[in-house]
């Protein structure tokens, strides 16, 4: 197969520093503990949510607070990883000669 030296292709710089991503994952990870408890929700009918919050309603209060924040940072986490995913199929044209039409196929 003969490879394509990216002539065609424009080229891309770095959009993040090593600690502007060291940042976003600190952030990212202080969120595991809203995470998880989100999670576990789903595994928990209505009366045992009503049941399990009913002495506790700062805390539910302050989970739907964090849980909505999650959701946003999830939402700007899938944007920066849709970004790599495209340069990454980018590089593989490079490569490969693959047009990757398909996102993710394999050559």
């Amino acid at each position: 197969m003969k490879k394509n030296k990216g002539k065609s292709s424009p080229d891309f710089k770095a959009i993040a520093t090593d600690e502007m991503l060291r940042d976003f994952e600190s952030t990212h990870k202080s969120f595991e503990v809203s995470r998880k408890a989100a999670l576990i929700t789903l595994a928990r009918s209505r009366t045992q949510l009503v049941d399990g919050f009913q002495d506790e309603p700062d805390l539910l209060l302050d989970l739907i607070e964090d849980v909505g924040t999650y959701i946003d940072r999830t939402k700007d986490m899938l944007k920066f990883l849709e970004c790599a995913q495209a340069r990454l199929l980018s590089v593989g044209m490079v490569i490969t000669g693959h047009d990757f039409k398909d996102k993710g196929a394999r050559a």
